[in-house]
């Protein structure tokens, strides 16, 4: 998750997979989005996340950490087996 701020709106390029192709953009202000995640509106684990970790930074009680802050248990088998079928 990346909290990005004094962004503008730009022409959104077409989608390039099945994925995104019924992609619909909504835009709520993080209090509202918080009482979607309390209300069980929005129930995606890494959206809950990223909105609960937006609110206690936006509200002082957390901080971010830096980008490029060691990533202790990032998942390692995965990649070792795709190089190694390679």
């Amino acid at each position: 998750m990346f909290l990005a701020s004094d962004l503008t709106d730009v022409d959104r390029p077409r989608a390039f997979g099945d994925e995104e192709a019924d992609l619909v953009v909504h835009r709520v202000d993080l209090a509202e989005a918080v009482r979607m995640v309390l209300a069980g509106e929005v129930v995606n684990a890494a959206s809950v996340g990223g909105i609960l970790a937006t609110h206690a930074v936006r509200s002082g009680a957390g901080v971010t950490r830096p980008a490029d802050a060691p990533w202790r248990d990032r998942p390692t088998r995965f990649a070792a087996r795709s190089r190694n079928s390679a």
